[in-house]
């Protein structure tokens, strides 16, 4: 299987959405993906361990490249001078393979220069060199030596990269860096392989660039900088990184204080998943390196590949967690454990014994999981879940971020600021779109527990007010009044039309209905006003004292309005009519039937159901 063979399964995963909600084929693709994916890991290891087996049992010394013959094109000499700010190294040096990856600088430049050994490099040009060595020759004269200028490996996983020159006495310069070696014994303490050109030669000088980087093809951008327009770089760099990690940790801490306020689990799996991403772009960036673990060089070599597994097993769990794919695919729910395990292990056994097939492996998991999350993305969409959609929008910029990486990691395309900084730009975009997603969650659930919790005071569909809740206000009205001498109001408020709604339409349109007003009846009560529910189509404003007849009124004049604004949950041209019965209470007759609170609400409903409609009116009073 080659890289064409591996592109098409990525194609064919990516466009089989449909199938792959059917969980049955979606286990069964998985799993024929994982062996093909094992089986080409597996070749290409025994193809490396045979190709070294044969070099090491050769009896004949390393071979080095010879010398070119005559007519071979020279390569371009570079001149750096105070017109040049940032050099471009990929057209005019040349590269050779070392296959066996022992050749010195000795070898390489006592035979520098066949044309079938070392060959001018191209744009965009990678290269597979695992357990091989990459040398790169470029020619530099320095005419301007009031800068120093500077060569940058702008690739922070890069294993192992030495550059060589001879200075003015013909002795070997070395300088080292890489993720092999501690952040002190670097050439230049920084997030990149960075090197300082000869400063004491003004002469044309040949340097030589030996790269070591195992799995991972090597298409990383060779440049050469005068030293200001470095700095500026890298201090734009920095701020950029900068906000990016403060965001993480902004968002972390703002989700531990929603976690420990509400009470959610999501939030834990949503700290554990930003934290974690966070962590791995800080190890694709170079900032773990240099800041986290500057001493700890096998570590920091290991930890760009642990990380990025662990991450993505992270992510799957959150999605896991929140859209509960377990809920309407069962089956590939469980081949989404399946392969968060897979993750979690490959990533450890990888600490362990990194090796270029465990490579491969967490390569093909992370496809699955893109996929997986696409499919309970596209099926909660599809089922019209308004949390899920967030979640969908959310994971849509990392999953475009991620795919140039893999594209990179499969050899497809080369090194650029899209597989460096892709996955760390969309998930700077996506940590707000995710956190306002999990608020919205939140709110809901959090609104389904207090109607739950109110159930026994409040009524269940409009969340106003229950019968026995508008007594309890009334009673309370009734004693005050009492007490203060003075009076209440009591506003009826009758959805004449109910019947029609529900006939003509449906009992949904009538039960709209019945909401539309109540929302209208919430936003004109006062804090001190209880507005509630007393039976179908019947509903009760309780003004509080102290109230004159023109307050009460004045109210119900404010009802009548509100319901003649238009609304969507309506049918176009339908419109709410309401009979409204106001009365100031205490009344003298409403005390002969008894001075308790269900005897007031009893007169109020008998008294209006005795009045005579009025033509043009729907307003009227009871005893003022």
């Amino acid at each position: 299987m080659n890289v064409v063979s591996i592109s098409g399964l990525l194609c064919r995963l990516l466009i089989l959405p449909i199938r792959l909600a059917q969980p049955a084929f979606a286990a069964r693709l998985a799993f024929a993906c994982l062996l093909g994916w094992c089986s080409l890991a597996q070749a290409q290891s025994l193809r490396a361990e045979a190709q070294l087996n044969v070099m090491a049992s050769a009896s004949q010394p390393v071979a080095a490249p010879v010398r070119p013959s005559q007519g071979v094109q020279a390569l371009p000499q570079i001149t750096l001078d105070s017109l040049q700010n940032e050099i471009a190294l990929d057209t005019l040096s040349e590269y050779w393979i070392d296959e066996t990856g022992k050749a010195s600088i000795h070898e390489v430049d006592a035979a520098y220069g066949s044309p079938a050994v070392f060959r001018p490099r191209q744009n965009a040009q990678r290269h597979q060199i695992h357990d091989k060595a990459l040398w790169i020759r470029f020619d530099a004269r320095i005419t301007d030596t009031r800068a120093r200028w500077f060569v940058d490996v702008a690739l922070a996983s890069t294993d192992h990269v030495s550059l060589f020159w001879r200075d003015a006495q013909g002795q070997w310069v070395t300088l080292r860096s890489g993720d092999l070696l501690a952040r002190s014994q670097w050439a230049v303490q920084d997030r990149f392989p960075v090197f300082q050109l000869d400063p004491q030669r003004q002469a044309n000088t040949p340097y030589y660039l030996r790269i070591e980087h195992a799995r991972m093809p090597f298409s990383a951008p060779l440049h050469i900088y005068r030293d200001t327009a470095l700095v500026a770089q890298r201090s734009m760099e920095q701020f950029f990184l900068g906000a990016y990690f403060g965001l993480v940790m902004l968002v972390a801490l703002v989700c531990v204080a929603l976690a420990l306020a509400q009470r959610e689990r999501s939030y834990v799996h949503y700290i554990a998943y930003v934290l974690l991403v966070g962590i791995s772009q800080a190890t694709v960036t170079g900032m773990a390196g240099q800041y986290l673990w500057p001493q700890m060089p096998q570590w920091a070599s290991l930890s760009y590949f642990f990380f990025a597994s662990i991450a993505t097993a992270a992510g799957m769990w959150f999605v896991r967690a929140v859209a509960k794919p377990r809920v309407y695919m069962p089956r590939l729910d469980k081949v989404a454990l399946v392969v968060i395990a897979a993750l979690v292990l490959v990533a450890f056994v990888d600490l362990a014994r990194p090796s270029l097939a465990g490579f491969h492996i967490s390569n093909l998991l992370v496809i699955s999981v893109v996929v997986m999350v696409y499919v309970v993305a596209w099926y909660g969409w599809t089922r019209g879940d308004a949390v899920v959609r967030w979640i969908a929008l959310g994971f849509l910029p990392v999953i475009l971020g991620i795919v140039p990486l893999l594209l990179r990691n499969l050899g497809l395309i080369d090194s650029s600021f899209l597989t460096q900084h892709g996955v760390t730009v969309g998930s700077a975009i996506e940590m707000p779109i995710l956190l306002y997603g999990l608020v919205l969650r939140t709110s809901a659930r959090r609104e389904a527990r207090v109607r739950t919790a109110g159930l026994p005071t409040h009524d269940a569909m409009t969340g106003l007010s229950n019968t026995y809740d508008l007594l309890r206000h009334i009673h309370g009205s009734m004693t005050r009044a009492a007490r203060y001498r003075q009076h209440y109001g009591l506003v009826l408020i009758e959805l004449v039309n109910h019947a029609w709604f529900v006939k003509e339409h449906s009992k949904e349109i009538g039960d709209r209905a019945l909401m539309l007003l109540a929302t209208r009846l919430q936003l004109i009560a006062r804090d001190v006003d209880t507005a509630g529910r007393v039976d179908e189509n019947h509903f009760v404003l309780l003004i509080e004292g102290p109230c004159k007849p023109a307050d009460v009124v004045k109210v119900a004049a404010q009802i009548a309005a509100s319901v003649r604004r238009p609304s969507d949950l309506l049918p176009i041209g339908a419109q709410i009519k309401l009979q409204i019965t106001c009365a100031l209470m205490p009344d003298a007759d409403a005390l002969q039937l008894g001075d308790d609170a269900n005897a007031q609400l009893g007169w109020l409903l008998h008294s209006s159901a005795m009045l005579d409609p009025v033509p043009g009116r729907n307003i009227r009073t009871l005893n003022f």
